[in-house]
């Protein structure tokens, strides 16, 4: 065989390989999205659509609200995380985080709303709470739902719930150690488990509308 057959074999595999790739990863997020799209049926959603571009997902609307759940792969520092994002008006804002043992645990305040310690948080040492409005705050803290919702969607320091003037954003990894444990999930995973995917989606649902109710929120 000469150079320019093994070059070219050697480039034929790559193109092989990378076809193989192209193919699975759209298998998966057809499942992903098959996944969400049955959540989205059974939550009422209207309008149900497929996202398109970045993350695999669906976005519709729900009470008025404009809302998607989408999953996005490892990238880099990212871990693979499921979104889930409604379109709301809010007076204040509110950023909540899990506590973790890190040096990098405690956020930085020179940008932002500063840390605050809500009284109605029985456990404030689990999570660092920053708002801009301490009243508003405290109204969040009064429902006796949302401390042990916290506790269930916010696992690791990835994890972030983030409630702005346009939009209540809920982030959620879903491949780092302590979540695979929580969870079950092993390691290394040739297909994507649909339940998995909807529990985490169904969970940081229940925190969305938690918060909308609690905070009336509107669209």
């Amino acid at each position: 065989m000469s150079e320019q057959q093994t070059v070219l074999l050697v480039v034929a595999a790559f193109a092989v390989f990378f076809v193989l790739l192209v193919v699975f990863a759209l298998r998966r997020s057809s499942k992903t999205v098959e996944a969400f799209y049955r959540l989205g049926q059974e939550l009422g959603f209207q309008d149900l659509r497929r996202t398109r571009f970045f993350g695999a997902g669906v976005r519709g609307m729900w009470n008025g609200h404009a809302v998607r759940m989408q999953m996005f792969g490892r990238y880099k520092s990212m871990p693979e995380r499921i979104i889930t994002q409604i379109t709301t008006q809010s007076p204040g804002r509110i950023l909540i985080t899990r506590r973790t043992s890190g040096i990098l645990s405690k956020p930085m305040t020179m940008f932002g709303p500063p840390i605050v310690t809500p009284q109605n948080l029985a456990d404030p040492e689990r999570f660092w709470v920053r708002s801009d409005q301490p009243a508003f705050i405290e109204r969040f803290f009064a429902g006796s739902s949302v401390a042990p919702q916290l506790e269930t969607n916010l696992i690791v320091a990835f994890d972030l719930v983030d409630l702005n003037a346009k939009r209540l954003v809920i982030r959620r990894a879903t491949d780092e150690s302590k979540v695979r444990e929580k969870y079950g999930i092993p390691m290394i995973r040739f297909r994507r488990d649909a339940s998995y995917v909807e529990t985490i989606a169904r969970e940081e649902w229940q925190l969305a509308t938690t918060m909308v109710r609690e905070l009336s929120l509107r669209p």
